[in-house]
């Protein structure tokens, strides 16, 4: 007994689709493609699509560009959102490192003497936020130091000067994108 299938090439392409996006280093015409979590839309609980804010950089000052990825912007808050860390291995997979709680675009890296250490800053309120430091280690961040300082309005000109120095002299260029999805294609724009 013959078994035949057929299958019309929207389904094929569905196929590929599928299995792309289910096993995103699975080969391809012989190439592996690295795995990229900012390359697949975000889904939220309720079945739709979210956007997201994606930052690139050395975070490791290893040399390749590393990845953070916040979660839905829906979600986004004084404060800050949950922002994940992807180390971009040899290969050029992201592998989830860290998550923090902080924004976007209060970030910075330190090449310290002995290993990179990443800068953050949540804000509290219209006048002070939480100023931290955590160095990147092999297990995750470590070793936090945090200290409150007043840059907002009505603070201190220390407070201002602290938080300049930091975010305008990071050791490694960040560049903040935010998503813009149109069906299964996710396109990183430029933010800021």
């Amino acid at each position: 007994m013959q078994f035949q299938i057929k299958f019309t090439a929207p389904v094929l392409i569905g196929m590929v689709l599928i299995c792309g996006f289910l096993f995103p280093g699975a080969k391809t015409n012989g190439e592996s493609r690295p795995f990229d979590p900012s390359a697949r839309p975000l889904l939220r609980k309720d079945s739709t699509i979210g956007e997201r804010f994606r930052v690139l950089g050395d975070l490791n000052c290893d040399g390749r560009e590393d990845m953070v990825l916040s979660d839905d912007i829906a979600d986004f808050a004084q404060m800050g959102i949950k922002l994940f860390l992807y180390l971009q291995d040899t290969a050029g997979n992201y592998i989830l490192y860290d998550s923090i709680f902080a924004k976007p675009g209060s970030l910075a890296v330190e090449n310290y003497w002995k290993g990179p250490r990443l800068w953050t800053y949540v804000r509290k309120n219209a006048q002070s936020g939480i100023l931290s430091c955590s160095e990147i280690s092999d297990s995750g961040l470590t070793d936090w130091h945090s200290m409150v300082i007043y840059p907002g309005d009505g603070g201190t000109d220390i407070g201002n000067g602290i938080l300049k120095a930091v975010f305008d002299n990071s050791d490694s260029r960040l560049e903040i994108q935010k998503s813009q999805t149109e069906g299964d294609r996710v396109n990183w724009l430029p933010y800021r």
